[in-house]
């Protein structure tokens, strides 16, 4: 996933996103669309189901 709001800053990799108060992803990187930098992102439904974890918020 991407977005154009929130653009990535050098050491920002592996850190956590958050939307509506939950854990959305893992910050990948920064990619260009349209001429446009955007920040990337792994789906915590992603990571979870490649590492075999599950991510309990408490």
């Amino acid at each position: 996933m991407y977005v154009n709001d929130h653009v990535t800053q050098r050491g920002d990799s592996g850190g956590p996103w958050f939307s509506s108060g939950g854990a959305a992803g893992i910050h990948k990187g920064q990619i260009y669309v349209d001429g446009q930098a955007s920040s990337v992102f792994t789906k915590i439904t992603k990571a979870e189901s490649v590492s075999g974890f599950k991510l309990k918020m408490e």
